[in-house]
């Protein structure tokens, strides 16, 4: 899994990703934000994100690490890796299932819908990583699990969502999920 600039357009107009005890506490700014709707094979609904933040150095100065700081803490880490991508689409991801089949979809009842995937105790290290809901790349590959998302209805097929979840960096070698992430963005457009 590469990261690659993303192929998928914007779908949002404000909104950022902040990871816990990374160099930037305020977080990053997003360049994109897109939630699609796809039915599977077994008629399920899912609910599909594609998440790219803007380049790591555009966030300002990092604060500084200390001399024995984890690669997670050091900012020439993160300014390697360039950015954040946390996406269904790029990697063929499940994405998260909706309860609601196909057939019977109303898109109103998104309003203040609750969804959660992959309980980061359930999630084995040997997990096919398509098999999680998304994948990840932010200081490299990753595996992310503990998903909780908020949506709220602004308009119709418009939502305010609210993100939180948890990150195991496999590229750094990371075996457990030590790293939270929260993401919240306004009028993110549903297709």
């Amino acid at each position: 899994m590469g990261h690659g600039r993303d192929r998928y357009s914007p779908g949002m107009s404000t909104g950022r990703i902040v990871f816990t005890d990374s160099p930037w506490p305020e977080g990053h700014s997003l360049e994109r934000f897109r939630l699609t709707l796809r039915g599977d094979e077994q008629g399920n609904l899912r609910l599909h994100a594609h998440i790219v933040s803007a380049p790591y150095e555009s966030a300002g100065s990092p604060v500084g690490a200390l001399a024995d700081a984890s690669a997670w803490n050091r900012p020439e880490t993160w300014l390697e890796a360039q950015c954040a991508i946390l996406s269904s689409l790029q990697w063929g991801n499940r994405g998260f299932k909706l309860p609601s089949k196909t057939s019977t979809f109303e898109e109103h009842k998104l309003d203040g819908m609750v969804l959660t995937a992959d309980p980061v105790k359930q999630v084995s290290l040997d997990n096919p990583l398509e098999d999680l809901a998304i994948g990840a790349w932010v200081l490299g590959n990753g595996m992310v699990g503990g998903h909780r998302i908020t949506l709220t209805r602004v308009r119709p097929y418009v939502f305010d969502v609210h993100w939180t979840g948890s990150l195991r960096n496999s590229f750094l070698g990371e075996e457990t999920f030590d790293h939270r992430f929260e993401v919240n963005a306004e009028n993110v457009r549903l297709s």
